[in-house]
């Protein structure tokens, strides 16, 4: 694809949730979640490129899956675009 004059922006971005598992394995890091957003904004595919496991990767895929995306746009025109996510997982440490 092309390069775009204007990137995809989110209109509505959902956070993925925390799992127990990981949670309780004390997991941290990102996972790279890439996306490919067709012209009118909706999502054809996406999928995993760096994943944690304990779940996070299902909660990051859910995530981006319920958000939602205004589309790129090449000299005005909207655009089909591939765009990669990274979902940061840190723990709160209390403070």
């Amino acid at each position: 694809m092309d390069e775009v004059t204007e990137p995809p922006q989110f209109v509505r971005r959902v956070a993925p949730r925390y799992t127990d598992s990981a949670l309780d394995a004390e997991v941290e890091g990102v996972v790279l979640v890439r996306v490919v957003i067709r012209a009118n904004g909706l999502i054809r595919s996406a999928y995993v490129l760096q994943g944690l496991g304990f779940g996070l990767d299902e909660e990051a895929l859910s995530a981006v899956q319920s958000s939602t995306f205004r589309p790129a746009t090449l000299q005005g025109c909207r655009v089909p675009c591939v765009l990669d996510i990274p979902y940061r997982f840190t723990l709160d440490d209390g403070a």
